[in-house]
């Protein structure tokens, strides 16, 4: 068929141009590339609780969050998720692509990204066919021209991001929004469990934690060792989650295993300031 070659052509010239990628099982026998930062997602006391959760519940939540995939394990999480970052509620999904997805077609409105924000984000911005732009990053010159010019609903970008490693100057960036009545959502993906007290992430350490100007995503399957994502901010948000996104509505729960293995390594994220300390020793060597 003529689509098959069409794409066979194409796979051609992005081999020729060395875009072409791999997908194969780990050989490796040290991680030197995972985002496992604290090596929770062998810990014993999160085995434990995803294999008590999986006898007790089956290998899948068998149904979306508004059928039957919601349990007692998925709202306590989000209970104990939502304390950990200071918000007043928090939402699951089952994956962080997805929570961003949510998140950003939720507030819908102009969208002003972070140039090196995730590919989700952007997506989302896409998908939400609202008018969007970037700013250049964590440049706040940048940012503040653009949003003169554009007069965004939400500003979004990272607290640590994952390519170059570094951070955003998140209390600068609030004020800026909040300067022109525009939310802040921060992918705190690569900051759960690694950065601020007891872990709480790139806005706890910021002190923005429960601002109402401030909405958090983020995935479990960073430092949390687990898979899924959530969506933490207002109460008013939650609600509208519920009703309208269709990534939460119209997708499987997470597996109830996963999210009894992530609350375990959640509680022991907050002790972890001595691996914390390491993890950023090692990050500076």
């Amino acid at each position: 068929m003529k689509t098959w070659d069409r794409l066979a052509r194409k796979a051609e010239l992005r081999e020729r141009a060395g875009l072409d990628r791999r997908a194969g099982p780990r050989t490796d026998a040290f991680d030197l590339a995972g985002n496992d930062y604290l090596g929770l997602s062998g810990h014993p006391a999160v085995l434990a609780a995803a294999a008590a959760a999986l006898e007790e519940h089956g290998l899948g939540a068998s149904g979306s969050r508004l059928v039957r995939g919601t349990t007692g394990l998925h709202e306590t999480f989000e209970a104990d998720f939502a304390r950990h970052v200071g918000a007043e509620t928090a939402t699951l999904y089952s994956s962080g692509y997805l929570a961003n997805l949510g998140a950003v077609a939720a507030l819908a409105g102009p969208v002003l990204l972070d140039a090196h924000a995730h590919a989700s984000l952007h997506d989302a911005a896409r998908l939400a066919g609202t008018a969007s732009d970037t700013f250049a990053h964590n440049d706040l010159g940048d940012l503040e021209r653009k949003l003169s010019e554009l007069r965004p609903a939400i500003v979004v970008v990272e607290s640590v991001y994952s390519v170059l490693g570094d951070a955003a100057p998140l209390a600068e960036l609030h004020a800026i929004a909040a300067a022109h009545e525009a939310l802040l959502v921060i992918d705190e993906a690569h900051a759960i469990g690694t950065v601020g007290p007891s872990g709480g992430g790139g806005a706890a350490a910021a002190g923005l934690a429960a601002d109402p100007g401030v909405v958090i995503t983020a995935t479990l399957s960073k430092a949390l060792g687990a898979a899924g994502g959530i969506v933490a901010g207002p109460a008013e948000l939650r609600r509208h989650l519920v009703d309208t996104s269709r990534p939460f509505i119209y997708d499987t729960a997470p597996p109830p295993a996963v999210i009894a293995g992530a609350a375990a390594a959640l509680g022991l994220a907050r002790e972890a300031d001595r691996d914390r300390a390491e993890l950023a020793r090692r990050a500076a060597r």
